[in-house]
Order: structure tokens, then sequence, then C-alpha cells
């Protein structure tokens, strides 16, 4: 189910359990024949096949479009952020998940180079955080509630 397509309602009836997927692509060239959007709609495709298949067992937050591309802009439409602005967005966006009391994220990441150019973004959990970092280090921290592994 899609975050965005849910009532306040419906998401406060929602398992804080349930998995929350972020799909992080971009807005590059691909080559002179595909267009601009090529890994942000093989993300959305994703996230679709995702919710058929799973249904209200995930719930998928909205895409992040445009990331750090900086390395395509001699390609005219690329867009692009700074990673710290990148970082800074998804550690928002992953507070806003847990200040509901949602503590299982998961990042899918539908572009190479989403974060660095290395496609180095990972989302660590020590006990009672999660911390995005990429190369640029620790981003940000997000207090999570003390919760048993599932493994």
């Amino acid at each position: 189910m899609y975050w965005e397509d849910l009532t306040w309602p419906e998401l406060d009836r929602t398992s804080r359990t349930t998995p929350v997927v972020l799909n992080l692509a971009s807005i590059e060239q691909h080559g002179p024949h595909l267009p601009l959007s090529t890994d942000s709609a093989i993300g959305g495709f994703f996230m679709q096949k995702l919710d058929e298949a799973l249904g209200s067992s995930v719930l998928v937050l909205p895409q992040v479009k445009v990331c750090c591309s900086a390395h395509h802009m001699d390609f005219p439409g690329t867009l692009t952020v700074r990673h710290e602005t990148l970082l800074a967005y998804v550690c928002d966006m992953l507070e806003s998940m847990v200040a509901h009391g949602f503590r299982n994220m998961v990042p899918l990441q539908s572009s190479q180079q989403v974060a660095n150019g290395r496609g180095r973004f990972r989302i660590r959990r020590r006990p009672g955080t999660t911390r995005p970092h990429s190369w640029l280090g620790p981003a940000c921290l997000v207090r999570l509630p003390r919760v048993p592994a599932p493994f």
C-alpha cells in the first residue's frame, strides 16, 4: 500500500512493524535512446509489483526521484542535488516515519549512483537508532524504540 494514498486513520490502524520501503531513483541520461526517467520508472515498476504482491504487508513511501547525479550534468536534462541535501531529506523522511511509530525501513535503490557516484547509500541500525550515511559519514541519527531483532 502506498503511504500517500492512505487516510490518516487507515495509516493509524497499520501495524508499526510493517516494512516501509523507500525508493531512491534519479533523473539522468541513459544514452540517447532512453528517457531521463529510466531509473525512476524502474523503481516505480518495482514498487508497483511489490504493492501488488504484498498489499497491506508493506508500506511504500513516496519515491525520491532526484538524487545525486552531478557526474551526469554534462548531459542536458539531468537533475541533481548535493549529497548533504539528499541525506538531510531522507533523514527528515525517516524521522517522520519514526515519529509515527514505524521502525522497519527498507531502502530500494533503482539507480546505481544514488548517493555518491559509487552506489553507496546504506541504512545502519544500532540498538535504538537508524543511521543513514554515505561516503560523507554519519548524516543524522534517528531515535527508534528498542525492539528485539527479528533474527
